[in-house]
């Protein structure tokens, strides 16, 4: 995505996005220190923000997740698991489908192969993915 502020200041992009009722959004570019306004009308939304690697000082954030859903779904939809290495796992409630099981997903953010910001840390991305799964 390059940066979800500058995205959400463009009209056409949010006449695109809102035509879904669940938007997921990687590579925000975004920190908790941002000040902008991230909300888009009708949508609930919640907000992984990205990491820097240890030797940046100054520049933005590098990765985040961006997870926009309509509010009409606030009832039926639930984050199960957020991991701030760029992993969040939801659950859709099974009331929304013609079976008796809630469905599961995730939305991860792999970071570049170059990337340190993971490796400050020790994680393995594919092995957090692996857990949640088995969970």
């Amino acid at each position: 995505m390059n940066g979800l502020s500058r995205k959400l200041a463009d009209p056409d992009f949010i006449d695109i996005i809102t035509d879904y009722d669940i938007i997921l959004l990687t590579e925000t570019w975004i920190s908790k220190n941002t000040n902008l306004n991230l909300n888009i009308n009708n949508y609930t939304c919640i907000h992984l923000y990205g990491n820097k690697s240890p030797n940046v000082k100054k520049g933005r954030y590098s990765g985040g997740i961006s997870i926009y859903y309509k509010n009409q779904l606030k009832n039926d939809l639930e984050i199960v698991e957020q991991n701030q290495c760029g992993i969040v796992w939801l659950k859709l409630k099974s009331n929304l489908f013609d079976h008796n099981e809630d469905v599961y997903f995730c939305t991860v953010y792999i970071p570049p192969n170059n990337s340190t910001v993971l490796d400050q840390n020790g994680i393995n991305l594919f092995d957090q993915i692996e857990i949640g799964i088995e969970k």
